[in-house]
């Protein structure tokens, strides 16, 4: 999912802010805005109906992907915010006296469970 990760300058390529007519795209501008298209659909396909009013907008794949982690995981700081909330969970856990093992297992995986789809592992 290159085109997601780099991004496509727009669905035509631009000379001089000017779009390009189709016939003059180079293979390789053709080939780029083909995957565009496609990564773009297989977004569209993959979210409810909600989810598509927030993109459906978007003329690149990198445009619609920003807008979904954004909506999902939140910017930078709110990610850092969840991440220091979870490590806070996570050394203040205790077993106390009145829960099993297994509860406090449970307890352990799901904050690090948190933590992994935030991109961190706690060790």
């Amino acid at each position: 999912m290159e085109i997601i990760r780099e991004g496509l300058s727009a669905s035509r390529p631009l000379v001089l802010n000017v779009l390009k007519l189709e016939v003059d795209w180079t293979d390789v501008k053709e080939q780029a805005s083909v995957e565009n298209v496609r990564a773009l659909n297989a977004i569209f396909n993959g979210v409810d109906l909600n989810v598509f009013k927030l993109i459906n907008s978007c003329s690149t794949a990198k445009e619609a992907w920003r807008i979904l982690e954004v909506a999902y995981e939140g910017t930078c700081k709110v990610k850092i915010s969840r991440l220091q909330l979870i490590t806070s969970k996570f050394e203040a856990l205790k077993m106390s006296e009145d829960k099993s093992v297994s509860e406090y297992i449970e307890r352990v995986l799901k904050i690090a469970n948190e933590s992994l789809l935030l991109g961190e592992k706690n060790s």
